[in-house]
């Protein structure tokens, strides 16, 4: 009787009796639920960077600003008025003796620095317990402007948390103060809501993005997208001097923005709609392609014109109809993001560079919230700014070592991918996977042209395999199946068999896997993968017509 192997074992495949088994399966939108990514795939991207979470609430990533999370006796914990911190002497809510005891004479604490945005909501966590009875410890924010009132934990692990929203911007310290006999283990600072605990040693952490789709709430998978900047300064606060306005009042925290906070700005005409607008604060010195975006929802109106570096092209949008109308050569869209709230992009091709700034013209009785201007064919996530432009580190996932060796087979194999393309991309090459060895002179690639066609490509030694082009990908969901073997390689999109090539040898040398972008995170897809299998065998067409439909 046939059998199925072990997931990820990397044993020579066998057939299970209802049909092929996946040597690796990496399913994003399973790992979203616990919000881990699986432990054999290393992702970097070293900023903040928002997603859209399970409630269809704008929110940031996974992350954690404290360092050495389990180490308060480390030097990156600044210590005053004297505590007395004896690591490692508890066992620590995973299991592991890191936990350390703290004590003082009622007034000892300890803390870190981090630069703070004014307006933005910040969380402070960590587990305690009691050591001596009375044992107590408080936490405390923005140098001591915000602080909890006096804990008095129990003889068991428990996780507390303390919230501020800062009221000015800049660096700060913030951490634990009145530490009296308590054991202290996995400090957390985080912007917004309490999230899940991170552990840091010498850096902060930032996890990989799970997003959702904020009207269905169905979870899309891993988001990988190029490394991006927020031109604009205070997105969020069109209230604010940078923003020039005329004709029009602006009523600050109006209402529930598409982030869930009350930071949603409405801008009423003082006259004739058609007279008033806002202008954009002026961004840094802009030439090529440009995109402007902002969230905006109707009021008493619902119609406005978005006009990117006091151009001529320009995006005329109606938020009734979910419409827009472009003009002299801009490209524009409208998507709907839940609760009423539109994002309304436009995109235009400067000529000498620009400082100009943007404007939203004839606007009246419309909220405002989260503007961005970046450089680029098309808006990326959106990337929150108070002071000072602000850039988005690229994403990337790879899979090396023997994280990639103990299920890849380097004479014939089989990658499934289930993508989900948000936005269709026409601008440039993306990649949806890539086995290679570091370079583009081996690789096993699937992506998407400049024309968002699907393309297998193959290499070795630097000399093509196997290029074969599939179908135009529209936005949506779609599974993408491709084999390789020598003098076989095949590519099938949704189900149809977009080519095959009987004359090619297979890469040699390829020992990692690229997730969403290919050798050295080059070309990432600027969108989502739902589902990555990989079959250490050749499937038939058939097969892999089954996979797809």
């Amino acid at each position: 009787m046939p059998m199925a192997l072990g997931l990820g074992l990397g044993l020579p495949y066998i057939a299970a009796a209802s049909g092929p088994y996946p040597a690796l399966d990496l399913n994003f939108v399973a790992m979203a639920a616990s919000g881990t990514l699986d432990s054999r795939v290393t992702y970097t991207g070293a900023s903040l960077a928002t997603l859209t979470d399970a409630t269809g609430a704008i929110a940031y990533k996974p992350h954690n600003l404290f360092v050495r999370s389990e180490e308060l006796n480390s030097a990156s914990w600044t210590k005053f008025n004297s505590p007395t911190v004896t690591a490692n002497t508890a066992v620590a809510p995973d299991g592991a003796t890191t936990a350390d005891s703290v004590t003082s004479a009622a007034t000892g604490g300890m803390y870190q620095f981090a630069t703070l945005a004014s307006g933005v909501t910040y969380t402070i966590s960590c587990y305690a317990k009691q050591t001596t009875s009375g044992g107590s410890f408080g936490f405390y924010g923005q140098g001591g402007s915000f602080g909890s009132t006096l804990i008095t934990p129990g003889s068991t692990w428990t996780r507390y948390s303390f919230a501020f929203t800062a009221s000015a911007s800049g660096s700060a310290d913030n951490g634990l103060n009145r530490l009296v006999g308590v054991d202290i283990w996995g400090a957390q600072l985080n912007i917004g809501p309490l999230q899940h605990y991170y552990p840091t040693t010498s850096a902060a952490y930032y996890g990989p993005r799970f997003t959702y789709d904020p009207v269905t709430l169905s979870a899309l998978g891993l988001l990988i997208e190029e490394q991006r900047t927020n031109l604009l300064t205070y997105s969020e606060q069109v209230d604010n001097a940078a923003w020039v306005k005329t004709g029009c009042t602006i009523t600050a925290g109006a209402i529930a923005a598409p982030d869930g906070n009350t930071t949603a700005d409405l801008v009423v005409a003082t006259g004739a709609p058609g007279s008033a607008y806002v202008q954009t604060s002026a961004p840094a010195s802009t030439s090529g392609t440009a995109t402007f975006s902002v969230y905006a929802k109707a009021g008493t109106r619902s119609a406005f014109n978005m006009t990117t570096f006091n151009g001529s092209p320009n995006t005329d949008f109606n938020l009734s109809t979910a419409s827009k109308t472009d003009n002299n050569g801009a490209v524009g869209s409208i998507t709907h993001v839940g609760g009423g709230w539109y994002r309304c992009v436009s995109t235009v091709t400067l000529g000498a560079p620009s400082t100009q700034r943007s404007f939203l013209w004839s606007i009246d009785g419309i909220y405002l919230w989260g503007a961005q201007i970046e450089a680029g064919a098309f808006a990326t996530s959106y990337i929150p700014t108070t002071t000072a432009s602000v850039t988005r580190a690229a994403d990337s996932a790879t899979m090396t070592g023997a994280n990639f060796s103990s299920w890849f087979n380097a004479t014939q194999g089989t990658f499934v991918v289930d993508v989900v393309q948000t936005t269709k991309i026409t601008t440039l090459s993306k990649n949806w996977m890539s086995a290679n060895d570091a370079t583009l002179a081996n690789r096993f690639q699937i992506s998407s042209n400049n024309v968002a066609d699907v393309n297998l490509a193959v290499a070795s030694a630097s000399a093509s395999q196997a290029n074969i082009t599939g179908a135009n990908l529209a936005a949506g969901s779609h599974k993408i199946a491709a084999r390789y073997a020598v003098n076989d390689f095949a590519l099938v999109v949704d189900g149809t068999v977009s080519g095959t090539d009987v004359s090619g040898v297979v890469s040699s040398g390829v020992n990692q896997l690229n997730i969403g972008t290919r050798d050295g995170a080059q070309d990432p897809i600027n969108n989502c993968i739902y589902r990555l299998r990989y079959y250490n065998t050749a499937l038939t067409n058939a097969q892999l017509q089954a996979l797809t439909t």
